[in-house]
Parts: C-alpha cells; structure tokens; sequence
C-alpha cells in the first residue's frame, strides 16, 4: 500500500473515532502529497468544523469550490456555517458512526417526500436527531418543530399502525442533499402485542450489520445507498 493510501485511511479512522487533531495532521500532510485532493479537503474542513475552528473550515470549503464550484458538500456546510464564528459552535457536534448502525428488521434508512426547501435544508447536519409526527393518515418529520418532510405512504401507514399498539421509534439525519432528505429510523421498543411483526420487512433477512459513514469522511464516490422497500400491508397482524 501506497503512503498517500495509508494516509488516507489514517485520516478516514481518525474521522471515525472522533479524533480531529490526528484528522487534520493526517489530511494537511495527503495535500503536501496531492495538493488538488478534494476529498482530503472536505476532510480537513470537517475536523476544522468540530475543532470548533470556524474559520479554517470555511477556508477549505472554499477551496473546494474553486476545483468543484458545483460541491454540495461544500456549498451546504459553507451555508451552514455562515452565521457562526470560531468556538461558537456546539458541542458534542460529533456523532458517533455507531448510531447508523443497521439491524434487520428493526432500523430502516428512507429518503422523504415533499421536503421542505434547500434553505432549510442546508442548516442540516449529519446525524442530528429529528422527530416522527403521527398524524391520522401521515407521519410527518419535524427538527425543533419545524416541518422537513413527510415519510412515504405505505411505510407511515405500517409504523402508525405499530406506534398506536405500542411501538416506539426515534429517527436521525443521514443524507442531506440539495433537494434530497433521508434519515435512519430506528425501533426502540416493541409492545408485547407486536413481539412477532418486524417494524421493517425484509425480502433477504440476515443477520449482517453494517454502517455508512457521511460521505466528508470517506474517499471519492458517495457509498451505495439502498432504495426504500415496498412495505406489503399483508405482513401486518391485526
């Protein structure tokens, strides 16, 4: 393995475990080998971003966008820092890749529908906690009371039927894109009633787990992300 691709994965773990002293060192150093590396770049304005070093983050963003004018990460995470300066941003900002953890049957990543506008979309971040309205008909998912989308239908018919028998589920950000929303939902308790049903059917059930990490972390393309499934009424017992 080459320096610069161990260097890269040196940068990749030290995002990973949350050490951003290590993130930026590593990163500086892949530029003096390869000073055109977007991706090393983004890296570098993210570990700047938690270091709660505003300033340099933006910086780096913007050279992102000088190689890449059309970068939705950088053009999103430079909306989102506008109004922030050095050491005011909060802390615990970091969220551990554990939380996107995926257990069959139980946690199911889906992307909105009739989300709300690229504004309010760029004050998003990566991993932030957001919450599930039940409605009547609809599940509808809000930040601080402020509307971002809704789930699709059949899905928010499956879990509204679930919650009202004693389920409970709580959901994160995963991907923030332009015009794109998706988050992790995951169930957090399972009422007695509901001890047989999975909250979300799979066709190929296993027992793998796996984890996705924000596409600032990782090198070159953005991971595979899966389509939402079909969920079938059928499998729900009344």
């Amino acid at each position: 393995m080459s320096d610069l691709a161990l260097l890269n994965q040196k940068a990749i773990q030290a995002a990973i475990h949350g050490q951003w002293e290590t993130a930026v060192n590593t990163n500086l150093e892949i530029l003096k080998l390869e000073p055109k590396d977007i991706n090393a770049r983004l890296r570098l304005a993210k570990a700047y971003t938690y270091l709660n070093k505003i300033s340099l983050a933006k910086k780096y963003y913007r050279q992102v966008l000088k190689e890449d004018r059309y970068n939705p990460i950088a053009k999103r995470n430079l909306t989102r820092l506008k109004n922030f300066k050095n050491g005011n941003l909060a802390k615990n900002f970091w969220t551990p890749t554990a939380l996107f953890l995926e257990e069959p049957g139980k946690t199911k990543s889906v992307w909105l529908v009739r989300v709300t506008d690229e504004k309010k979309l760029a004050t998003l971040e990566v991993g932030e906690p957001v919450e599930l309205m039940i409605n009547p008909n609809s599940i509808t998912v809000t930040k601080n009371g402020r509307y971002l989308g809704r789930l699709p239908d059949d899905l928010a018919f499956r879990l509204i039927k679930l919650c009202r028998t004693g389920n409970k589920y709580e959901a994160y950000i995963r991907v923030v894109d332009k015009e794109k929303l998706q988050i992790f939902i995951r169930e957090v308790k399972r009422s007695k009633r509901n001890l047989q049903i999975p909250s979300f059917p799979q066709k190929n059930l296993n027992d793998e787990y796996q984890t996705f990490l924000p596409v600032e972390i990782l090198p070159e393309k953005n991971p595979h992300l899966e389509e939402v499934e079909e969920v079938e009424e059928d499998s729900f017992e009344e």
